[in-house]
């Protein structure tokens, strides 16, 4: 579902190299988003005293105001996924 947007157009697309060099690009910059979730999960875990597997068949994640910058790039990152529902109401993420 991630690389969708990359994927989906016609081969003929990427023989121009704008557009051969734009997927390559976004390739890169979401394999480097992928491979920071061990540990933006790891802290979202922490942040709502579940273990991961608790986590990873969640629908609904709440939470907390003033979470961590960590715990909230693993809460979009799980959006990617499978939650359908992320509370984040009056948080303040910390840059």
């Amino acid at each position: 579902a991630l690389l969708e947007p990359i994927a989906s157009h016609d081969t003929d697309y990427y023989n121009e190299d704008a557009q051969l060099g734009g997927a390559i690009n976004d390739a890169v910059t979401m394999a480097g988003r992928v491979a920071s979730w061990p540990k933006v999960l790891q802290a979202l875990t922490k942040e709502l005293n579940i273990d991961l597997p608790r986590l990873l068949t969640a629908s609904v994640v709440k939470l907390q105001p003033k979470v961590a910058n960590p715990v909230a790039v693993g809460a979009i990152a799980l959006l990617s996924t499978h939650i359908t529902e992320l509370g984040l109401d009056n948080a303040a993420i910390d840059p």
